[in-house]
């Protein structure tokens, strides 16, 4: 995302409220070269609440400091108890890099509740047999105010394998999904979705370079697509069509 295109956003913020700020999008955000610089530029303006979710490989040096003074809340995922569960998921990862960064964010942290941690596994084929010894493993050394979190498979709306251990909600009687009376997604160059599976940028309502979150958030072109939902029409939207972890 160019620094423009972020200003920008934050910008919009300033005048709206009851909202959570996640900085990061289909990707590791602290990939980002600007991404510690973008993070306090945030929270000098006073945007509050920041999540940061985060696979932990950077979680480091000046990105750690910028976590603990500027982050409200950081989500480490972690998929795995050991090395050779984690590396078989995490491709060209290293689970003993994440787990002494981890270690060395709470150390940092010190005694603070803030900001208050999170890890995260994602249950699937792979992790299930190891999630008691990841909880019990990791909950000797969060601190108070932290969590340990499991979190469903998902299949980002049918665009890869599902390899959850869940049964198919396809089962069960659809509901209208909460994503679109709860989210907004800002791609890199200002396209917004409403989806936060929409990796592909297949379900775009506005832009945030020419339209304010309040416009788009009440656009016709989002009222469409939530009275779709409101009224079972789902196969009208491909990407709903094609989704199981509706919410």
């Amino acid at each position: 995302m160019d620094e423009s295109v972020f200003n920008k956003i934050v910008e919009n913020l300033l005048t709206e409220s009851g909202f959570i700020f996640l900085p990061q999008g289909f990707g590791e955000s602290l990939l980002h070269p600007r991404w510690s610089q973008f993070i306090n530029l945030a929270r000098s303006l006073g945007i509050q609440p920041i999540t940061v979710l985060t696979n932990g490989m950077l979680l480091s040096g000046e990105k750690t400091a910028a976590v603990i003074e500027n982050v409200d809340i950081v989500v480490i995922t972690l998929d795995g108890s050991d090395a050779k569960t984690y590396e078989s998921v995490r491709v060209n990862s290293s689970f003993e890099r994440v787990t002494e960064n981890i270690n060395n964010f709470l150390r940092s942290r010190g005694n603070s509740e803030s900001p208050h941690c999170v890890i995260r596994i994602i249950r699937m084929q792979d992790t299930e047999s190891g999630i008691e010894s990841f909880r019990a493993s990791w909950e000797k050394v969060i601190g108070k105010g932290d969590l340990i979190q499991v979190s469903e498979c998902i299949d980002w709306a049918g665009s890869v394998e599902y390899r959850g251990v869940t049964k198919n909600q396809r089962l069960t009687k659809r509901q209208p999904c909460r994503m679109l009376w709860k989210n907004l997604t800002v791609y890199h160059d200002g396209q917004v979705s409403p989806c936060c599976y929409d990796a592909e940028g297949e379900l775009i309502v506005g832009d945030i370079l020419n339209q304010s979150p309040r416009e788009i958030w009440n656009s016709p072109v989002l009222r469409n697509l939530r009275n779709l939902h409101l009224t079972s029409q789902y196969d009208k939207i491909p990407i709903c069509s094609r989704c199981q972890n509706w919410l």
